[in-house]
């Protein structure tokens, strides 16, 4: 049954607003509750739901009357070959009931024609489930595309907000779980209409027309009540499901990344009760779906029962004769076997819940609206000054949020094309997403960002990323080969230009050495490079793009302080004219940049040159202090003493 859609008003996001690039507009909100993190809490209506699969599967559809052809002589033969083997045997019994002997010929006849109806529903059985699959595999694939080009507009902001674990399950096992509407419910919806009515005819041509017409009320009775039986509740019980699977994932998945955290705090009682909570959320939507599975099985076979019984309650006032008890027994059978088209409605009712469950969460991904409209225009050329006047930024606040806490308020500054940035601050004082707004994840509540003349908000977010690379100390490496991670920074880089950077790194050396070289693959995450390598990989992919603007946010986390001054010094000879933007903890080369900005609490309390700023002994003074301090402490346990 379909429900009321819900619609989502929005621009494509491919294209985004580019008619009203208003600066003060509101953002998309987006929901951060656990398990449906940075998506819209848009609901989408079941035939709305079953219309846009439809229209993306559209282009691998055309198999699927294969399958719906080949489904119907499977059961068609399936049915006449059960009917006639009845018939034969039964045909038999009355002729030797009457003392008349069997030709061998009628054997043979017999064991050929149901070999033969056997082969054939074995090619058919093989031609429907190939080509229904070969649909629903295919269908996969492009929703699974689609997910990929539908998150692309809305990363990295989504990346940032979005819980990893349940975005993860909802590309993967979500989408696997739609593989019942395009395998398993389509082409038996449509055989189920069409064998009931064959099945009756059949009956009402050996048995009585009243006998068929009765089977075929029997049929409809069934089958309206399997797919209308506990709606309501098995989509509700399946959303919770789903919602409870998405919620696990993310448990375990925030588990194992943090598990040196969850072990050195002691969490680990907390993590698992966490995970049972879910587990238990799960297994109670699970046993309301099972229950309403079981009533579903028990009102079919108690359907299936009923209608032999009127079949042969029907049948028994025409058995006058022995000729008529072979039709009647082969029209019994035959009602038997035809009720798999009905076990098949009662499957597909039951799991379509749970797929259009994951259909829900799959859509509700593909279309929440990007966070940040393309505005169009590229970057200016370099050189050119980076400008924040009055910037004020909360991020989009969750359902459990009254309102969201303000992550940057009233910053106003200006970073010189060529110069050397350095942004210091405790933790969670606005450092980072000063970083963020710059590359454009979200576009800022009030004030402006002018990158030159342009405002940031006319600029394609696509175009600053790629020209304002960010190197961080979350380094995301891919599963490939070293050439090819570095070559994300500048796709046309020649071998020599790739070791020219692996060079200023510090790193050739160690790529040399390995047995593949630059071919090296680096496994998962670059799990065969160590943590400092990893880093010094990232930082060489950006030196590789010849970018007016470089953003380095503890770009030295994993190294040791002497490598990673050399880097630093390495980094501005190597690109004097670039504007460098460095987030730092780190504090004791800060006097060698030439502006400092300090934040706290999302405000922009000092900034100039470093001398200016330390001799006010004001935050980044205390900062200072508070590194010495603490690298005093920790020297005797270096030195051993």
């Amino acid at each position: 049954m379909c429900t009321k859609p819900g619609f989502l008003n929005r621009s494509d996001p491919a294209k985004g607003d580019t008619e009203n690039p208003n600066h003060n507009q509101p953002r998309p909100t987006s929901t951060m509750a656990t398990g449906e993190a940075a998506f819209l809490p848009t609901t989408v209506g079941t035939c709305q739901l079953i219309a846009w699969m439809l229209h993306l599967a559209r282009p691998v559809l055309k198999p699927l009357y294969i399958s719906g052809v080949a489904r119907l002589l499977d059961q068609g033969l399936g049915i006449g070959l059960i009917t006639f083997g009845v018939y034969r045997v039964s045909a038999a019994v009355v002729e030797i009931s009457r003392g008349e002997s069997l030709t061998i010929s009628y054997l043979w006849v017999s064991v050929a024609v149901m070999a033969a109806l056997a082969f054939l529903k074995a090619i058919f059985r093989y031609l429907e489930q190939f080509a229904g699959h070969y649909v629903a595999f295919k269908a996969l694939e492009i929703l699974r595309q689609e997910m990929f080009l539908r998150l692309s507009p809305q990363s990295p902001a989504c990346m940032v907000r979005a819980k990893s674990g349940d975005l993860l399950a909802r590309i993967t096992a979500d989408i696997d779980r739609i593989e019942v509407f395009f395998a398993h419910t389509l082409v038996p919806a449509f055989s189920a209409f069409i064998i009931p009515l064959g099945v009756s005819a059949l009956t009402g041509f050996l048995v009585s027309p009243l006998s068929g017409a009765l089977l075929f009320l029997i049929y409809l009775v069934v089958l309206v009540s399997l797919a209308l039986l506990g709606g309501g509740e098995g989509n509700r019980a399946a959303d919770a499901s789903a919602s409870a699977k998405g919620q696990v994932s993310q448990s375990v998945t925030d588990s194992v990344n943090g598990i040196n955290e969850i072990v050195g705090y002691g969490l680990q009682r907390i993590r698992i009760i966490q995970l049972e909570r879910y587990m238990s959320i799960d297994g109670a939507a699970s046993r309301a779906l099972t229950s309403l599975y079981a009533l579903r099985r028990a009102f079919t076979q108690s359907g299936m029962y009923l209608a032999a019984l009127a079949v042969i309650w029907m049948g028994m006032p025409e058995v006058t004769d022995l000729n008529t008890v072979a039709p009647a027994l082969a029209a019994v059978f035959a009602v038997l076997r035809s009720w798999e088209v009905c076990q098949g409605v009662e499957d597909f009712s039951t799991f379509l819940a749970n797929s259009f469950a994951a259909a829900r969460r799959v859509w509700q991904v593909a279309n929440t609206a990007p966070q940040v409209p393309s505005g169009g225009k590229k970057l200016p050329d370099a050189p050119f000054p980076i400008v924040f006047e009055d910037v004020s930024f909360a991020y989009p606040q969750s359902e459990k949020q009254i309102s969201a806490p303000t992550a940057l308020s009233d910053v106003s500054c200006v970073i010189p094309p060529g110069s050397w940035t350095a942004i210091c601050g405790a933790t969670g004082s606005g450092k980072s997403t000063f970083a963020r707004l710059l590359l454009r994840y979200w576009d800022v509540d009030n004030g402006n960002i002018r990158l030159g003349n342009r405002d940031l908000r006319t600029l394609d977010p696509a175009n600053i990323r790629r020209n304002i690379p960010l190197v961080t100390q979350r380094i995301h490496i891919f599963s490939a080969s070293i050439a090819d991670n570095l070559r994300l920074g500048k796709p046309t880089a020649e071998e020599d230009q790739l070791w020219q950077a692996l060079k200023m790194v510090e790193l050739d050396q160690v790529i040399a050495d390995l047995p593949a070289g630059l071919n090296t693959r680096v496994g998962r995450h670059g799990g065969a490079l160590s943590g400092g390598q990893r880093q010094r990989l990232a930082l060489a992919r950006a030196l590789l793009s010849d970018s007016p603007v470089l953003v380095l946010d503890e770009f030295t986390a994993h190294l040791e302080p002497e490598l990673a001054g050399r880097l630093r010094h390495r980094v501005r000879q190597i690109r004097p004219q670039a504007t460098i933007i460095e987030i730092t903890h780190t504090l004791r080369q800060v006097e060698e940049v030439d502006q400092v900005l300090v934040f706290s609490q999302g405000k922009l309390v000092e900034q100039g040159s470093p001398r200016q700023v330390l001799a006010q002994a004001g935050e980044l003074a205390k900062l200072v202090a508070h590194e010495r301090e603490a690298e005093f402490m920790l020297e005797p346990e270096k030195t051993g003493r």
